[in-house]
C-alpha cells in the first residue's frame, strides 16, 4: 500500500469511528587489557518518563494545529511529579485533552490503557492524557488526575492543566481533542472529538514506519524498524 492510499484508507475509516466532541462549559572505562563497558547514565528521569534530551533541551514548540510544533508545557500528573512535554520527544505521542464531566472524554478513558499498552507493544510511543477541567467544570487540580486515573485504572500519564494554561494557548475549542504528534514535535493531527481506538493504533503505526531514526532508543522499548521490517 502506498502512503497517499494508507492515509486515504485511515481518514476514511476515522469519519466511521470519530465521535462529537463537548464544548466546553556512555563512555567505555580502562580495565587494563580488557575494556570494560560503564553502564549507560539512566534513560529516566526521578519523575519515571524519559530524560530530556541535551539537543531537545531548547525545544521551543508554540504550535496547536497541523505541520506546527506543539506547545511545550510542564504539569503535575497524577502522582504529584512535574512532568515536561520535552521529555516525550522522540516518542509517537498521542496527546489526549480532557475534560472530566465530559461523556465522550470519559468513554475515550475506558479504553485508554489498553490502547495505551498496544502502541507501546508497537515502538516508542506514549499515550498522555491532560485534563484540563473537573467534574463541576472548573480548572482541574492534581486531585482531579488523581481521581481520573482511579476510575479508568490509569497507569499511562495523566496530567492536569492546572488554570486551564494549555487548553488556552492551543485554542481548544471542545473535549476532548485529541493530537497526533510526530517525535521532533510536529503535530501530524488535530482531531476535535474522540478518536477510535483503532484509529489511535494506526496513526501510532504510521509515524513509527515513517520516521526511521527519529525515535529514542531506550532499552526495553520495541524497535519499530525491526517491527516493522518487512
Amino acid at each position: 500500500m502506498t502512503r497517499t492510499s494508507y492515509i486515504v484508507s485511515i481518514a476514511a475509516s476515522a469519519a466511521l469511528l470519530i465521535g462529537p466532541g463537548c464544548a466546553p462549559p556512555s563512555d567505555g572505562g580502562d580495565g587494563g587489557d580488557e575494556e570494560v563497558e560503564q553502564p549507560p547514565p539512566s534513560s529516566y528521569m526521578d519523575n519515571g518518563y524519559p530524560t530530556i534530551l541535551e539537543e531537545n533541551e531548547d525545544y521551543t514548540g508554540d504550535g496547536s494545529t497541523r505541520r506546527e510544533f506543539i506547545h511545550t508545557f510542564e504539569m503535575v500528573d497524577q502522582h504529584g511529579n512535574s512532568v515536561d512535554f520535552r521529555q516525550f520527544l522522540g516518542f509517537a505521542v498521542i496527546l489526549d485533552v480532557s475534560a472530566e464531566w465530559c461523556p465522550p472524554c470519559r468513554a475515550a478513558a475506558e479504553t485508554a490503557q489498553e490502547v495505551s499498552e498496544e502502541i507501546q507493544a508497537l515502538g516508542p510511543a506514549y499515550y498522555v492524557q491532560v485534563i484540563s477541567q473537573d467534574a463541576e467544570g472548573a480548572s482541574a487540580t492534581q486531585q482531579t488526575a488523581v481521581d481520573w486515573s482511579e476510575d479508568f485504572g490509569l497507569d499511562l500519564p495523566v496530567l492536569a492543566d492546572e488554570g486551564e494554561v494549555f487548553k488556552e494557548l492551543i485554542g481548544l475549542e471542545a473535549f476532548p481533542t485529541f493530537f497526533v504528534v510526530r517525535p521532533d514535535g510536529e503535530i501530524d493531527l488535530r482531531q476535535g472529538g474522540a478518536l477510535g481506538d483503532d484509529q489511535i493504533v494506526a496513526y501510532t503505526e504510521y509515524i513509527l514506519r515513517n520516521e526511521d531514526g527519529n525515535f529514542r532508543e531506550i532499552p526495553g522499548w520495541p524497535d519499530p524498524d525491526a517491527e516493522f521490517d518487512e
